[in-house]
């Protein structure tokens, strides 16, 4: 007799909730007002049932909130207002575990509502869908529910209004679901639960969590899993058979490389002057100082001669920015685009001062110490690195746009590379370890 293997798609039957979304006229639910209330009922992972309504505001409405939900006054006009509407979304949700992206926010004005009819608050069970990227997805660029969708493929059409936002995060919540059960383990799973308890984040991860390590521990245990695969890197290498050194306007010329490849490439006599200057000051070994306006094309008037330099010398050239942004925009962007373009080998390594990288000595010596001696708020931001550390390349912790190295500081400070407690080489991580690993590419 055949069985059919357990997979992510059958915990996700497992789910029901409701996914709930409102617009309102601003962010204090003490002042503002609700204008449109959407619930969206969910069975076994399976969209079942929908209750959406506009609400009549007694106060004005600013005009930017009508441009940002396209909500047009005549819609509100002959709506009900929220003492008729409160009811009925209070029956349709239930005692369902109620979903949303940033649910606090949307509970906390029906809150605000019940409490002014004399009426106790929600207690429901609930999930967010922003806290469990924080958690699960540290390398997308923000927790935004558009960049949630892009990230799992979601269509979202008409955001920011409260039908089609309940339901793209309904959308979220089961593909969360499926990610998260196929990706990770139990034992990290139930570490991150705990951290959730201490954190005191019950009302928006730890009753998820606890469902699933329920679920995990009966239909897989410790059956292993793949992790999640991370494209980014710290590290670019371009291996060319035929190195070929070109002129600056070969590159920047009006016929140039630039101009082939780039369909809409704008010759710019200032950006092939720049990098003729630059690479004379290579050849020269002098120093140079360049004032260039907007749009002339400094990063590859800049890079091309520094690569090309490097190659002809066998020479480490470092370019260092004022700024990280400007730092990534170089790596991330311009010499991807410039592997794309140049006929030559070269490597590139993005370098930040030692701070910015994770110790694992320290780290698991933390994981190691009693923990539950963590603030609320330390075991917060551990949790937003549990799942980067599992996939991170570099260590920078940078790349995590869950953990804000200002808001947590006195947790990064206790597991974050320092010269003054490095090991060097006694140290049993050094093999593995983050900065040795970066002054290794940096010399090679």
């Amino acid at each position: 007799m055949n069985t059919k293997p357990i997979s992510e798609a059958d915990f996700v039957q497992t789910l029901d909730f409701v996914a709930l979304d409102l617009e309102t006229t601003g962010l204090d639910p003490k002042k503002n007002e609700i204008i449109e209330i959407a619930a969206i009922r969910y069975v076994q992972g399976k969209k079942t049932d929908v209750f959406q309504s506009f609400v009549s505001p007694k106060g004005s409405i600013p005009k930017f909130i009508y441009h940002l939900t396209h909500i047009d006054p005549q819609m509100l006009q002959k709506a009900p207002r929220l003492e008729e509407v409160l009811p009925q979304v209070i029956q349709f949700i239930g005692d369902s575990v109620i979903v949303g992206q940033n649910v606090s926010f949307d509970i906390g004005f029906l809150d605000a509502a019940l409490q002014r009819e004399g009426r106790l608050v929600i207690t429901n069970d609930r999930w967010d869908t922003m806290e469990l990227s924080r958690i699960y997805l540290p390398f997308i660029n923000d927790h935004s529910l558009g960049t949630i969708c892009r990230y799992f493929d979601i269509d979202l059409v008409n955001a920011h209004r409260a039908d089609a936002d309940a339901e793209a995060t309904a959308e979220v919540m089961i593909k969360l679901a499926e990610y998260i059960v196929k990706h990770f383990a139990m034992m990290i799973n139930a570490r991150i639960l705990d951290l959730s308890h201490q954190a005191q984040n019950q009302d928006s991860s730890g009753h998820f969590l606890r469902k699933m390590l329920e679920w995990q521990r009966r239909n897989l245990g410790m059956k292993k899993v793949s992790l999640p695969p991370n494209k980014r890197v710290n590290v670019v290498e371009h291996k060319f058979v035929d190195d070929k050194i070109l002129s600056m306007d070969e590159i920047f010329g009006e016929q140039g490389v630039l101009h082939k490849r780039f369909e809409n490439f704008e010759y710019r006599s200032g950006q092939r002057d720049m990098g003729k200057a630059v690479e004379d000051a290579f050849a020269q070994a002098k120093h140079l100082a360049v004032e260039a306006g907007t749009g002339v094309g400094k990063s590859f008037a800049y890079l091309v001669p520094a690569m090309q330099h490097s190659l002809r010398h066998k020479d480490t050239v470092v370019v260092s920015t004022n700024t990280k942004n400007l730092q990534e925009q170089l790596f991330f962007q311009d010499i991807p685009r410039l592997k794309e373009l140049l006929p030559i080998s070269f490597k590139a390594v993005l370098v930040k001062g030692r701070e910015n990288y994770l110790c694992i000595r320290r780290w698991n010596d933390l994981l190691m110490e009693q923990t539950r001696g963590l603030s609320s708020w330390d075991a917060q931001g551990l949790s937003y690195l549990f799942i980067w550390k599992e996939l991170s390349h570099s260590g920078d912790v940078s790349e995590n746009s869950s953990f804000d190295r200002k808001r947590f500081g006195g947790l990064w400070r206790r597991i974050n590379s320092d010269r003054f407690s490095c090991m060097g080489r006694r140290c049993p991580h050094f093999n593995e370890c983050y900065v040795m690993q970066l002054r290794k590419h940096v010399e090679t």
